[in-house]
């Protein structure tokens, strides 16, 4: 990836809030190489029981969340999914 990149997705971050675009740039550009994972709808991300080996950064649309086919919330754009399973993991 050379060349400017677009941020515009990221800025309203909380996690990149403190960032200049110069250091955002550089910080998406790494992260898009291994890390930026594109969902089709109704992809499940991970299942309730599974700890994800990943913390999940909602970058546009929004996710469903459900416990035994039963929607009980949702996360939208701006929001982490998996954060706790990492905290926990021993």
């Amino acid at each position: 990836m050379n060349g400017k990149i677009d941020i515009s997705n990221w800025r309203d971050l909380q996690l990149f809030s403190g960032m200049d675009d110069e250091e955002l740039e550089d910080v998406v550009r790494r992260l898009s190489r291994r890390f930026v994972r594109h969902l089709d709808v109704g992809e499940v991300l991970f299942k309730a029981g599974e700890a994800p080996d990943s913390c999940f950064i909602l970058l546009s649309g929004e996710v469903e969340i459900q416990v035994q086919g039963r929607r009980i919330g949702n996360c939208r754009a701006g929001q982490l999914l998996g954060e706790r399973a990492l905290l926990e993991r021993s």
